[in-house]
């Protein structure tokens, strides 16, 4: 067996990469990682494009450096922010609510939970808990209150 090793370069670090579909930085799509370049995932200029899931249409992207150890909250923390079109929020939501400041964070809680999905008693109760969170100073231990019984 011949192997092929790659090495990694002096100044190769880990990038988070966030895709706009208008180059004023507008219309978020796609927000993903790369790990160490070139031994990680690839940098995916077209993710979630195609016929079936989207489109992988981009004027402008955004590549920021980052630490292999704050990676995976780094992209939850963006996807969170940017609120890409067609990325499931509520997966990197646990990962990364902490980083949002409160107006943020009750904006990322009413796209995941909208009242078409819940009955009238449940969303009754999750809006008051939304609302909750938005009107306390000191909402940190509501939010873990909240993802403990609805996520």
């Amino acid at each position: 067996m011949n192997f092929k090793r790659i090495y990694k370069k002096n100044d190769e670090m880990s990038v988070i990469y966030i895709r706009f579909r208008y180059s004023n930085l507008n219309k978020c799509n796609y927000v993903g990682q790369t790990i160490n370049i070139l031994n990680g995932r690839p940098f995916r200029p077209n993710a979630y494009g195609g016929l079936t899931r989207g489109s992988g249409k981009w004027k402008s992207i955004i590549t920021l450096r980052c630490p292999d150890s704050r990676l995976d909250t780094r992209e939850a923390y963006f996807v969170l922010k940017y609120k890409p079109c067609d990325m499931n929020l509520s997966r990197y939501f646990k990962k990364a609510w902490h980083l949002l400041k409160k107006k943020e964070l009750v904006e990322v809680l009413r796209i995941m939970f909208v009242p078409e999905r819940w009955s009238k008693y449940d969303w009754q109760h999750i809006n008051g808990s939304i609302c909750e969170i938005e009107n306390e100073e000191n909402y940190k231990p509501l939010v873990h209150n909240f993802i403990g019984n609805h996520l």
